[in-house]
């Protein structure tokens, strides 16, 4: 590698790090370069506050923790009391208990539930606090799901031992739909077999435990504006990730595991999207308009097994060099292959920031570059 090439990385790292360190709070100076770095890293936060429930909420995982119904699984949902009457869906419950000691039994598909405003919490943000807790036989809920929606005006729910398949996942049917007051969701001991998109959920902070072994239609957080980052952890079944943060409004970091992943059509359809972590297209059969509109992608750290042909990353036009770099890196060898083709397009823009050398690389790989 030429001594200008090598300085140009140093550069885009340097770079890197005042950009990593502004995500993290860090006060950046007005010149930023190498003099600088120690000067600014020292102010960087060294503590930041994670999403916490209102003080004068009711406290639904202490109630959650303390309830001693004898029952597979539960759930609680914290709600604020802009409504007087709440539409309750509780098909597959055994038992459904409001915080104003009404129970229903036994698969109510459709509760229209008139609330006791008595007993409603005062928060000191000017609105009232209330509660639904869902009582489940068997840790297997999937008939809940077929009919079932988180109330419109949830604030924070818990899930707490179960296994739920979505067979109703298309848009503004799914069960966190247009929950525009929700900002948390957490999963104890948990498993989603189809994503819950959160969509229009314009409030949403923070998932937090959500165990997905595949992902379907209609993006993750389509229409979550406040969430900066993925809060994902994945399973070994993790292998269909089409349109999965599509639509995505201001999530800018990704830390998902590809690795088993082939579907990638629309993947990261996004203008919002700066940074990810890591991509390994070792299973990956379909790239389709993987990176459309992916127009301020920055950094990809960390990259793998780059086999599959027509990956178009012409639309990243603020790709950093080392990611290129790190892209060359990932290309399969496959200069002994004289009958396949073999293509992969960066774009006018991306291609200004290579060398000759690094651009004779990539066809000396057996590869097509535009």
């Amino acid at each position: 590698m030429s001594i200008v090439s090598e300085i140009e990385r140093i550069k885009t790292n340097i770079s890197d790090v005042y950009e990593e360190a502004r995500k993290k709070g860090a006060s950046l100076p007005s010149v930023q370069n190498s003099a600088n770095l120690a000067e600014m890293i020292r102010s960087i936060p060294q503590t930041t506050r994670e999403w916490q429930p209102e003080e004068d909420w009711h406290d639904i995982e202490k109630i959650l923790e303390e309830d001693r119904e004898n029952y597979a699984a539960k759930m609680i949902v914290l709600l604020s009391d802009s409504y007087l009457r709440t539409t309750i869906y509780g098909w597959g419950a055994s038992k459904i208990r409001t915080s104003d000691g009404v129970e229903y039994m036994n698969n109510v598909a459709a509760i229209s539930h008139e609330w006791n405003v008595e007993y409603d919490k005062e928060c000191s943000l000017g609105y009232k606090t209330r509660y639904i807790v869902y009582y489940f036989e068997d840790d297997d809920v999937t008939s809940f799901w077929g009919n079932a929606r988180i109330p419109i005006d949830g604030l924070y729910c818990i899930f707490k031992n179960m296994n739920i398949t979505i067979t109703n996942d298309s848009g503004d049917n799914n069960i966190f739909s247009n929950c525009v007051e929700l900002e948390y969701v957490k999963c104890v001991n948990t498993m989603f077999e189809h994503h819950p998109a959160f969509w229009n959920c314009s409030n949403l902070c923070g998932v937090e435990g959500l165990n997905y072994k595949r992902f379907k239609i209609n993006g993750l957080y389509n229409g979550s504006f406040k969430l900066k980052e993925t809060y994902i952890k994945n399973d070994v079944e993790f292998t269909d990730a089409a349109r999965v943060l599509c639509g995505t409004k201001l999530i800018e970091y990704v830390d998902i595991d590809f690795s088993r992943v082939t579907n990638f059509m629309n993947a990261f359809w996004s203008s919002s999207i700066k940074y990810i972590n890591v991509l390994d297209f070792n299973c990956a059969t379909n790239v389709q308009n993987m990176f459309y509109q992916a127009s301020d992608l920055r950094s990809i750290k960390n990259v793998f097994n780059i086999k599959i042909s027509g990956i178009d990353f012409g639309a990243c036009v603020l790709l950093n060099r080392d990611t290129l770099l790190r892209i060359i890196d990932a290309l399969y060898d496959y200069s002994e292959d004289t009958e396949g083709v073999h293509i992969i397009k960066f774009g006018t823009v991306l291609l200004a920031k290579l060398t000759e050398e690094e651009i004779a690389e990539i066809t000396q790989k057996g590869w097509t570059v535009s």
